[in-house]
């Protein structure tokens, strides 16, 4: 069976794992049509332990049966005629796919089983980490907080935004308001897109820690990643506090939900969670900028001008220095610096040209 096919095609996989199994991981596509529920799955799994294999399939039918198969019935038809093609998965490819299966089939509709189910599937994604093309080169791109580097790698069709892939922007500030894919599910989107730019010669990837938020980059990437050629793009402060007041302030509170109060609650949390490294005094002065900013109407110069001194501080204090230590440490690999233009023209030279 061509796994990475149907990982990074366009068939649909119908997972008939309970909902539950389904939240903890599945794949970016897959679709949750479940033969049993979280409650009658766990019955079936007791009345396995204690009386059996066969009483539990007996119990099994006896549960999905008259009107509970019937609504299990039309979702799966529904399901297949809006993705021809699809293939049926369970745990392991065993009982749960096969009396769908069979089912489905005495209606007329043969869909096949993917072998070995959600475990094949999850081991051969893991498995693509540690045996990436040793032929295709990583190329890291780095600069300071602010600088601009998702927007200048996600110009690249040969790109992999981490960032977005786990739903933060890989600061102490860099929570979004939607919560972090859970780790399966982060490694199986991350696993698909490798796949799907296995034939690039180059990945363009941006400098992150090993950590982006609660989720931690493959050990096999992030490995490969330590050894990359680094690019640092460049850019002024003025233009770094301009480019994270429009991110974190202006575009934070034109999300639904979100208002003052509620922003400058969850930059205070920030800061207090960074207190110890940036310092008590320090971490003060910027809890007082940030209140007086928010404080200050948006349709006045005084709002921008404001918000920038905690934005300004914080790069000073926190970020730049951290920043710098860690470039030290890669500046072995590093062979450009420079600004968007520059590095644009370097990366064309080399046949890499962006958008």
């Amino acid at each position: 069976m061509n796994f990475e096919q149907l990982l990074v095609g366009d068939t649909k996989l119908i997972d008939l794992r309970s909902p539950r199994e389904f939240e903890a991981g599945a794949f970016p596509n897959s679709i949750s049509l479940p033969l049993l529920d979280n409650e009658q799955r766990k019955q079936i799994g007791t009345c396995y332990k204690i009386q059996g294999r066969q009483s539990a399939i007996d119990l099994g039918h006896q549960l999905i049966s008259g009107k509970v198969k019937q609504q299990r019935m039309s979702e799966w038809h529904n399901a297949l005629a809006q993705y021809p093609g699809s293939y049926l998965y369970c745990w392991r490819g065993g009982l749960r796919s096969q009396i769908v299966q069979t089912w489905l089939a005495a209606t007329g509709a043969r869909v096949p089983i993917v072998e070995g189910g959600y475990k094949a599937l999850r081991t051969y994604c893991l498995d693509h980490f540690a045996h990436l093309p040793t032929n295709q080169e990583i190329i890291i791109i780095a600069g300071r907080t602010g600088s601009g580097k998702t927007p200048f790698i996600n110009k690249f069709p040969f790109s992999v935004d981490l960032e977005k892939l786990a739903n933060h922007r890989g600061s102490a500030f860099g929570r979004h308001d939607s919560e972090q894919p859970t780790t399966i599910n982060f490694e199986h989107a991350l696993s698909r897109q490798l796949l799907q730019l296995r034939s690039s010669k180059t990945l363009i990837v941006e400098d992150e820690s090993r950590v982006i938020g609660r989720l931690a980059v493959p050990e096999p990437l992030f490995q490969r990643m330590q050894k990359a050629p680094v690019i640092v793009l460049e850019s002024s402060l003025a233009e770094r506090s301009q480019r994270i007041f429009q991110e974190y302030v202006v575009d934070s509170l034109k999300l639904p939900g979100i208002g003052t109060e509620q922003l400058e609650a969850r930059y205070n949390a920030s800061l207090l969670r960074i207190k110890r490294r940036l310092g008590g005094l320090r971490c003060q002065d910027v809890i007082d900028n940030l209140t007086q900013a928010f404080a200050e109407p948006p349709d006045t110069p005084a709002y921008a001008t404001v918000h920038k001194q905690w934005i300004e501080k914080l790069l000073n204090w926190y970020y730049d220095p951290m920043y710098d230590y860690q470039l030290s440490r890669k500046q072995p690999r590093v062979i450009l610096s420079g600004d968007c233009a520059t590095i644009d023209n370097y990366l064309k030279q080399q046949g890499l040209g962006g958008d």
